[in-house]
């Protein structure tokens, strides 16, 4: 899994190189992380490494994604490397928020700029009032901390409007857009 989470990246870096060269806009691109990579303590000489080697890539332009069950894991050995990889510029999301056992409870302990709100809780919200209180909750709690979120599982355009108005961020699912190739 580590060997395969570090190709992504290296891919990743490389592909902004190649818009970068044809002129192309730079998003922020959210590359999923297992907690197996990130809790090993050379991932983080990896990443440096991968900065040095294409010193045009903007490390904000990353953010690495964990889910919320791989983070707790092993949580005082992910949260020191993610936070050591937050000081070299890299973002972080907690992705599928709100599916583990513990979900606030070390909220605080990551650094982490984007919570991503398992699509459990977005598919259904117009119909589930606990599944929307949840929502506004995460959102409130994800205000607090200047964290910004994301609903995944969009796949209803109707969702949208709904979501704007709880303070939802941002979206991901196919009612934004389908998967298409990246360049």
């Amino acid at each position: 899994m580590e060997q395969l989470d570090r190709h992504i990246i290296r891919k990743v870096c490389q592909t902004i190189v190649t818009m970068q060269e044809s002129g192309t806009a730079i998003p922020k691109l959210f590359i999923n992380t297992s907690g197996i990579t990130l809790s090993n303590p050379d991932f983080k000489d990896y990443i440096q490494q991968l900065l040095v080697d294409f010193p045009s890539v903007n490390p904000q332009n990353l953010c690495l994604e964990v889910t919320e069950t791989a983070a707790v894991a092993n949580l005082s050995r992910t949260a020191v490397m993610m936070q050591q990889i937050a000081e070299l510029g890299i973002n972080f999301a907690l992705d599928d928020f709100g599916s583990g056992v513990a979900t606030f409870n070390y909220l605080d302990k990551l650094p982490i700029k984007y919570i991503k709100i398992d699509g459990g809780f977005i598919t259904n919200i117009l119909t589930n009032q606990i599944g929307e209180m949840i929502v506004q909750s995460i959102q409130n709690i994800a205000g607090v901390m200047d964290v910004a979120t994301i609903a995944e599982c969009i796949e209803d355009t109707a969702l949208i409007p709904h979501l704007q108005s709880i303070g939802i961020d941002y979206g991901q699912g196919y009612g934004i857009h389908k998967p298409a190739p990246f360049l």
